[in-house]
């Protein structure tokens, strides 16, 4: 049997148990169950944590001892507050929050592979404790073509109405531009553009130049490679978020994943365009 490899690698800063015992004399992690099956279509694991109050990822692999598929973790999700490992068709969290300590998988369909596992190891103090992911295969395939890979929210958080347009460059003649549409956002509400398609007067990772009109009249023009103080508080500020789904397509699962981004304009941002910060 063919296995897909999966190697994802943590370091994470290490966890405080219920309390720390000598070195040798933890106790053997414990937990509700250990070792899963999940059909081709994918599956939402969770595993949890009985007799430790935390516990953390050391590594993902497919194949015992396979150093060479380690990857380090790419970024930390700041919704649920924990690292995170995205091993593409798995991904792994370990959230710090109010509720009981978990690890949090999300295996996504098998789109037309053959059977594949996952090992995750898991460790507490001196001691560990393997999570095993087997997945089956699924019969066929389908060809998708995403219309988008997410969006750009952008949210008015000033007491006027603004209007916003993306362009592609200063030409007014330009094709692209000719097509975009302006987007009035009340106070307090928001617009969403969409990111992936590149259509003309959507998102503004897409484009060049933002315009953003306040209520008076006035027009902040922010540039993607701009250097200003207020130009990059506007466009670096964002907060970014994954979202991963599984999709059933003519009697095939297959895997959504795209990301959207949350942009705002906000008071402090038009302080530092009114005084040319």
């Amino acid at each position: 049997m063919k296995k897909f490899i999966l190697i994802v690698l943590a370091l994470i800063g290490i966890n405080s148990c219920i309390k720390e015992e000598p070195n040798g004399k933890w106790h053997p992690v414990k937990v509700d169950e250990d070792s899963w099956n999940v059909t081709g279509a994918g599956a939402d694991i969770v595993v949890e944590l009985l007799n430790y109050s935390s516990w953390w990822i050391d590594c993902a692999y497919g194949e015992k001892d396979d150093y060479d598929h380690y990857i380090w973790p790419s970024s930390s999700n700041e919704r649920y507050d924990s690292d995170i490992l995205d091993g593409g068709w798995l991904y792994a969290q370990v959230p710090h929050d109010e509720g009981k300590p978990r690890l949090e998988v999300w295996v996504g369909a098998n789109e037309g592979g053959e059977e594949r596992d996952a090992y995750i190891q898991m460790s507490c103090g001196d001691v560990g404790k393997t999570i095993h992911i087997h997945q089956g295969a699924q019969n066929g395939f389908v060809i998708r073509e995403l219309v988008y890979s997410g969006w750009d929210d952008v949210f008015n958080d000033l007491k006027e109405p603004v209007t916003i347009q993306t362009l592609y460059n200063e030409d007014p003649e330009y094709y692209g531009n000719k097509y975009s549409k302006s987007h009035i956002i009340e106070p307090g509400s928001s617009v969403r553009l969409v990111n992936g398609s590149f259509v003309p007067g959507e998102s503004i990772r897409e484009h060049n130049i933002t315009l953003i009109t306040l209520a008076d009249g006035r027009q902040m023009k922010f540039l993607r490679d701009g250097n200003e103080a207020w130009n990059r508080a506007f466009l670096d500020s964002y907060t970014e978020e994954t979202f991963r789904e599984r999709v059933e397509v003519e009697g095939i699962w297959t895997n959504h994943i795209y990301t959207t981004r949350v942009y705002r304009i906000n008071q402090d941002i038009v302080t530092l365009w009114g005084n040319g910060d």
